[in-house]
């Protein structure tokens, strides 16, 4: 006797639909002051959305984390939720967006990849907070930073390229 087995379902409710990704996006683009800054708001949507990090990795990473030539993003141990540091391969989307913005960013002195609008130092836990707050009002999508990681995971699912080291 043959077992069917249930197909699962990865379409997360919790995740952000395209056109709401859009959405973002081009209020990035439209309402960001400054091509540095344009250019980084485009990559921490792009390392939300492809790489499914949490709000600490994200403000902790550093320009050593990044390799450009193997288009790969680590996540260190002491940053990561189970402490297991963990390379991404990054998404194409990405990398092109994380070479303009390391062009752009080169006159920069800091070492975290992420940097304040308010001088030469990494973006804070308050500052992540009010930038999300910001792109709810520019992008009238109404969103809490954790659905990009819902949805990483839903189309990861799909793709069933997931790492299992960091659940991933």
């Amino acid at each position: 006797m043959w077992l069917i087995q249930p197909r699962p379902n990865y379409d997360d409710f919790r995740r952000l639909k395209n056109d709401e990704i859009n959405k973002i996006y081009s209020s990035v683009v439209r309402s960001s002051n400054g091509a540095l800054m344009i250019r980084r708001d485009t990559v921490m949507v792009s390392i939300l959305l492809f790489c499914g990090l949490r709000k600490g990795e994200l403000i902790s990473l550093q320009l050593k984390d990044i390799d450009l030539i193997k288009n790969e993003l680590t996540i260190l141990g002491e940053t990561s939720k189970f402490k297991k540091t963990c390379v991404l391969k990054m998404h194409p989307t990405l990398v092109l967006h994380m070479k303009d913005y390391m062009k752009d960013r080169r006159h920069l002195k800091t070492e975290h990849l992420i940097v304040s609008v308010k001088g030469d130092t990494g973006l804070t836990r308050h500052g992540l907070k009010h930038w999300v707050q910001s792109l709810i009002i520019r992008s009238g999508v109404k969103f809490h930073l954790h659905q990009f990681r819902h949805t990483f995971a839903s189309s990861s699912a799909r793709q069933t390229s997931m790492c299992s080291k960091c659940k991933r």
